[in-house]
């Protein structure tokens, strides 16, 4: 992938010297590649000299890690600052989980949404 920009770069810039546009193309052309076509190599680099696609996993990992801890805190903030909404809504998938094996739930099945409407 990168010869192919790297060769695409030069005949770009090759053809700008008839017609400047090219190179702004040549220049945007480096700019995405950089930005979005590398996958993260820059991050796994001062790791070692391992090779391949498989450099690029701790870069990957590292980010979904990031959003799940980041989602995480979201989630314990939301519990702290909502502590009866947070604790409507464990019942209510505890009920759906219970239903979803076949246990009787002890009621009718539209009896949840119901009350929760009642109370607001």
């Amino acid at each position: 992938m990168g010869t192919i920009v790297i060769s695409g770069t030069v005949v770009l810039v090759i053809l700008g010297f008839g017609n400047h546009t090219w190179w702004l193309v040549a220049v945007a052309l480096l700019f995405v590649y950089m930005q979005y076509g590398r996958g993260g190599t820059s991050a796994s680099s001062p790791g070692g000299s391992s090779g391949g696609a498989s450099g690029t996993v701790p870069g990957s990992y590292r980010a979904y890690r990031d959003r799940r801890d980041k989602q995480a805190r979201w989630d314990r903030r939301y519990r702290r600052e909502h502590p009866l909404e947070s604790r409507r809504q464990a019942r209510e998938s505890k009920e759906l989980g219970l239903r979803g094996r076949g246990r009787p739930t002890g009621g009718t099945s539209g009896s949840g949404p119901a009350r929760s409407a009642d109370r607001s």
